[in-house]
């Protein structure tokens, strides 16, 4: 099967790099390190409303603009 793929431009092809960075590597590994200070009691970020889920979306995205 002869197929052609579309040309991306380069401002996608980062922004797509960039979404899944955030999505695939960073969102779980800060939702892991969440659930564990929940599991030790630390209350600096999950005793607040909302805040482990401000912290794993924050930090998600300053890791993915920082990996490349």
């Amino acid at each position: 099967m002869n197929a052609i793929a579309a040309p991306k431009s380069s401002a996608q092809n980062r922004l797509e790099g960039f979404a899944l960075t955030a999505i695939l590597q960073g969102l779980p590994t800060f939702a892991a390190a969440v659930l564990m200070l929940k599991m030790f009691g630390a209350p600096e970020i999950v005793g607040e409303r909302y805040g482990a889920a401000i912290y794993v979306v924050l930090s998600s995205l300053v890791y993915a603009a920082l990996t490349p």
